[in-house]
């Protein structure tokens, strides 16, 4: 370090003295002032190694802590406890609509996570109902991509089911295309003609694998077309691979059409002998108002896993269709006993 030390006549002129030789950096190591003469004496020292660098400091505004927000959590409410006579009367509805033990068991078990505080039995099924069955609408599971084939046994209302679904479609404001393979039943054609030419729809006729390739070559891919059949049961194996060269199934999508007259193990024949490729994207149900029994119609839905269309409530081709829906279901359950 080196070393100086500055004589003046105050201590003000001294670091003055201090500041112009050695410099801002300079360290005061010692002052003195004489008590004879007044002068005063300061020694300081400068570092040639350090050098001396401006600290810049930056003020910020002060800022108030940011206020944490946490999701507010609601604790699921607790189940209701529901009475045994409840549960007793929703499992005699459905072992009334032909319901086996096993599946009132598989149906009901959503009951432990039932909320609502009147657990009334239309309540209780309706609740389970919407989480064991999906209800949704043809038009919007439907794509344009494949033409969809409606598939039964003989009688279940196919024909008037694509009827009342072209219907439903021209009262929103857009035209499907209306086919038909269904030459052999006497009198199909002419049924489906006939509502076509109320609709004001144009009726393409498919009587074999040719005919049909060469009507879909020309028609619009961006344009559903539906496709009424021939009824085919599980016991007709000729049908049955019939419909299978008719209809590939990397080609179509496939709707099965039944109604409450059907045997849930008929049905379950038919969808084995067809194979998995021709699982159905849906189940409409038909001739609803026919029957007071729903059982064979839900217990279908439930053993494929398929949702449920609109519903088939009457023969009317403008309001025959309802939209499906669990409380429409539990209702349909609670006023038709016996």
């Amino acid at each position: 370090m080196r070393m100086k030390t500055f004589s003046a006549p105050s201590m003000s002129q001294a670091l003055k003295l201090v500041e112009e030789q050695m410099g801002k950096d300079a360290i005061i190591l010692s002052s003195k002032e004489n008590t004879k003469d007044g002068i005063v004496h300061v020694t300081a020292g400068l570092d040639p190694d350090f050098v001396s660098r401006p600290v810049v400091v930056r003020s910020t505004p002060e800022t108030k802590p940011s206020k944490i927000i946490r999701p507010a959590f609601a604790p699921p409410p607790a189940p209701t406890k529901i009475p045994d006579s409840v549960l007793d009367t929703v499992s005699g509805w459905l072992k009334q609509h032909g319901f086996s033990t096993n599946r009132i068991v598989h149906l009901l078990q959503p009951c432990g996570f039932f909320s609502d505080p009147d657990p009334t039995p239309a309540n209780i099924l309706s609740f389970c109902l919407g989480r064991t069955i999906r209800c949704t609408s043809f038009w919007e599971t439907v794509h344009h991509k494949k033409p969809v084939v409606f598939l039964g046994t003989p009688g279940t209302g196919k024909t008037v089911a694509v009827a009342k679904l072209a219907t439903q479609a021209l009262l929103h404001d857009f035209k499907p295309i209306l086919m038909s393979s269904d030459v052999a039943k006497a009198g199909g054609i002419e049924q489906l003609e006939h509502l076509t030419r109320i609709l004001n729809l144009p009726l393409h006729i498919a009587e074999d694998q040719q005919a049909l390739t060469q009507t879909l070559r020309h028609l619009p891919a961006t344009v559903p077309i539906l496709m009424d059949t021939q009824g085919i049961h599980a016991y007709d194996d000729l049908a049955i691979a019939r419909f299978q060269d008719l209809f590939p199934a990397d080609r179509f999508g496939f709707v099965l059409v039944s109604s409450p007259q059907d045997h849930e193990e008929d049905i379950a024949l038919l969808l084995e002998k067809l194979g998995s490729a021709y699982h159905p994207m849906g189940l409409l149900p038909t001739k609803l108002d026919t029957s007071r029994k729903w059982g064979h119609i839900l217990q279908t839905a439930l053993t494929f896993r398929l949702p449920l269309f609109e519903l088939g409530v009457s023969a009317s081709v403008t309001h025959g269709l309802m939209a499906a829906h669990p409380d429409t279901i539990a209702r349909f359950f609670q006023t038709h006993q016996g």
